[in-house]
């Protein structure tokens, strides 16, 4: 007879607690029956686990429900304490950084923006500490209940050890933002990509959130995607997963921040749309036209701005058809900061994708259905979840 191996009890206690712990936090407020049931454990061992978390204040009583039809002990609910944890999510952006401060279940509770420093990872690291000071203040969160911070910018990020590549749009190379960061603010840091962040967020909030397998699509100062696969965020070997933008898309092209010529993204980023609208005689009161002044012409039926937004369109539609014809997905969302000439991009995107890729017809194409920045969002889904897993493992 095999001897089966013995199971620690220290650690199925503390794996048991976690489980409880996590089912409290995210879906709170719970009966201890409730927790029971979506947990699979005993109804003992939710109540012994359950009494060592009200004695140690990680949760609390919230009230009391109803009896049931057969008589008994009405329930008590059972909540988490959302004011122990805090987590924290920054985006980067080309024009902006943003910091978001969550509660200790995630929610967004203080957000605090300012212009970028572009080309000064010292002077992001100083922006970010006085915009989370600023933020903390507001949400009245001490700054010792941080459990996690992620940033997120636009470039190529090395998974593994949170350097930054590249990221042309910033001008920033090889920077260890992770390390910076992290000795910066005092607390665990991780580092991702704007597309990966944005989609991650897509598809717990947003137009995703039923769909097992989709690209997301980064329209802004820059151009990228993300993959999503069977609900698994797909982010390559070192992280570089998604860089249509600087796929080229003409022989004979522009000069890319990144060095190359005829990139996507010198094609349709806001930037590219500003440059082409001005050769198109589209006025501003800036040298180059914002990519506001260029939808605000085109609603007003300006036809050098329509034919921008329209060729625009087609190239994204064509970088669109290499994402589908290489990794056949669900859906395709198209989300950044051009959101506001989406009603001008997304149907001559579709009309290319159905032209240029296989089958392309079958694959729908929509806005994010996140409210806001999605990298933001994101950010701070992915601290929380970065976060919990770190406690999971201490306990």
């Amino acid at each position: 007879m095999v001897a089966r191996p013995k199971i620690d009890r220290q650690v199925m206690r503390a794996h048991n607690r976690a489980v409880v712990l996590d089912a409290v936090r995210r879906s709170g407020p719970l009966a201890r029956t409730e927790v029971a049931r979506r947990t699979s454990l005993a109804k003992p061992t939710v109540s012994a686990i359950v009494d060592d978390l009200l004695a140690e204040g990680l949760v609390h009583e919230v009230g009391v429900g109803k009896s049931t039809a057969a008589g008994g002990r009405p329930p008590t609910y059972l909540d988490f304490d959302v004011t122990r944890d805090a987590y924290v999510g920054v985006h980067i952006g080309v024009d902006e950084t943003t910091v978001a401060v969550a509660d200790g279940r995630g929610t967004i509770v203080a957000t605090r923006s300012c212009r970028s420093a572009i080309g000064s990872p010292t002077r992001s690291i100083e922006h970010v500490e006085a915009l989370l000071h600023d933020a903390l203040d507001e949400a009245r969160i001490a700054r010792k209940k941080i459990r996690h911070t992620t940033i997120v910018l636009p470039g190529l990020v090395d998974r593994e050890t949170g350097v930054c590549v590249l990221a042309p749009n910033l001008g920033w190379s090889d920077v260890p933002v992770a390390q910076l960061f992290g000795d910066a603010l005092r607390v665990p840091v991780t580092v991702w990509n704007t597309p990966h962040a944005s989609a991650f967020a897509e598809s717990r909030l947003g137009a995703a959130r039923d769909v097992d397998t989709f690209v997301w699509l980064y329209v802004g100062p820059g151009v990228g995607s993300a993959f999503v696969q069977d609900g698994t965020l797909v982010t390559g070997t070192r992280g570089f997963a998604g860089e249509i933008g600087h796929c080229r898309v003409a022989d004979h092209g522009p000069q890319c921040h990144c060095g190359k010529y005829g990139c996507l993204e010198v094609y349709t980023s806001a930037e590219a749309i500003g440059s082409a609208a001005r050769d198109a005689g589209v006025s501003s009161r800036t040298k180059t036209p914002r990519l506001s002044d260029v939808v605000r012409a085109a609603r007003d039926g300006h036809e050098g701005a329509l034919r921008v937004l329209d060729d625009a369109g087609h190239m994204l539609g064509l970088g669109a058809s290499y994402l589908v014809g290489i990794l056949n997905p669900e859906l395709v969302v198209v989300g950044g900061e051009s959101a506001e000439a989406f009603d001008f991009l997304l149907e001559p995107l579709r009309g290319a994708l159905a032209q240029d890729a296989l089958e392309a017809e079958q694959v729908p194409v929509v806005a994010s259905g996140i409210e806001g920045d999605a990298a933001v969002a994101g950010a701070v889904l992915l601290a929380f979840e970065a976060g919990v897993a770190r406690s999971e493992v201490a306990t």
